[in-house]
């Protein structure tokens, strides 16, 4: 399995205080980071913060040409195609692209750098911010991710 990657995402919502973001990591099969996005969405839902996360996490998958992914996700209806949400149905178009997708449920403590991202400023509103480099703020999370937090 060391040919696929991972894609970690998470999606931010405040019920008052502020508006809602995506962000999320790309690596490989020990942990390395390859790429990460956020975006900041404006007041939306929790849902929709979800969804833009893993939206924005395949496109970025794809365009980077990775076709093996290990992730997780909520889209797995054969309805999906056809639900009233646009953005299920940009996720379930992302889906029938000829890769292959594993998909899994990561919990809290293994997503942490993911949970950064999504929290990290950005000047761009409502457009991906695609990161090449990890941000300096975000090392240790991704040290956390991989090896687990310090006792």
């Amino acid at each position: 399995m060391h040919d696929y990657i991972t894609l970690n995402i998470d999606g931010e919502f405040h019920l008052s205080s502020s508006p809602g973001s995506s962000g999320g990591v790309i690596r490989n099969h020990d942990g390395t980071w390859l790429a990460g996005f956020n975006r900041h969405l404006g007041f939306t839902s929790l849902l929709h913060s979800e969804l833009w996360g893993i939206f924005d996490g395949l496109c970025l998958a794809w365009n980077l040409d990775f076709k093996k992914v290990h992730t997780y996700h909520l889209i797995t209806s054969a309805f999906a195609l056809s639900s009233s949400i646009a953005l299920v149905r940009m996720i379930a178009g992302l889906l029938s692209r000829p890769w292959l997708l594993n998909f899994n449920l990561i919990k809290r403590e293994a997503n942490s750098v993911a949970d950064h991202l999504a929290k990290l400023e950005t000047d761009l509103d409502d457009t991906v911010n695609t990161l090449h480099h990890i941000p300096p703020s975000a090392h240790s999370f991704l040290h956390r991710d991989i090896h687990g937090p310090h006792i």
